[in-house]
């Protein structure tokens, strides 16, 4: 072998070192969930978004555009012309329930609640929209990316939020370490952050994870 030949076998097996040191890493836990209750079944997922309301506008303009920012929906008709800017932050209107019934009373617009939401979700975790047509098809809003924990299986934990979910985005939660200790304080659940894991690290970075048992240990 020449004194080159070496230098790239020697680079090589260095690479492929610190490929493999990154690898183990990237597959660590950012934290492990474990459910402790009673129920015979459990699981969680980590959700991108959760159907939520179902917007239409049925009146005589040609258009109509549905926008969510980050304190607000805005019905506009025709579309971008604002009719009615919603603050969802306010008590009238800061649950998905109270939301839905205040677009469904006004005049020429539709609002229904989606099956995934029980209502006392609340309306500041829509996720933020530009502006999308409604006028011919409904437009459906969407959840920001949350936490889903059902005990028993079917069942949204109540214990844990509104029908089972945090939203990984809201200011209590928003890093690790407040997620995990939320989780942690709650009486049938054990979680803990994984030991390679920043508690600073947003819960929003969390991966997606498709509904599996928590009656042993869970990964995300």
């Amino acid at each position: 072998m020449n004194y080159d030949s070496l230098i790239n076998a020697q680079f090589w097996e260095a690479t492929k070192k610190s490929l493999a040191k990154y690898q183990a890493w990237d597959k660590t836990a950012a934290m492990t969930l474990l459910y402790t209750g009673e129920e015979v079944t459990a699981r969680a997922s980590i959700l991108a978004s959760i159907n939520a309301i179902v917007v239409e506008y049925t009146g005589g303009e040609a258009t109509g555009t549905v926008q969510v920012t980050e304190d607000s929906i805005i019905l506009c008709a025709p579309a971008l012309t604002p009719v009615y800017t919603i603050d969802i932050t306010a008590a009238a209107y800061d649950t998905i329930t109270e939301l839905v019934a205040y677009i469904e009373g006004l005049a020429d617009w539709s609002c229904t609640k989606s099956a995934g939401m029980v209502g006392t979700e609340l309306s500041k975790n829509l996720a933020i929209v530009a502006a999308q047509s409604c006028k011919g098809s409904a437009y459906t809003c969407v959840t920001d990316r949350c936490l889903f924990v059902e005990a028993p299986n079917d069942t949204g934990d109540v214990n844990v939020g509104p029908g089972g979910k945090i939203f990984l985005r809201a200011t209590a939660y928003d890093t690790l370490a407040e997620l995990v200790a939320f989780l942690n304080g709650l009486d049938d659940y054990t979680c803990t952050l994984g030991s390679q894991a920043n508690g600073t690290d947003l819960s929003t970075g969390l991966a997606n994870v498709a509904a599996a048992s928590i009656l042993t240990a869970l990964n995300f």
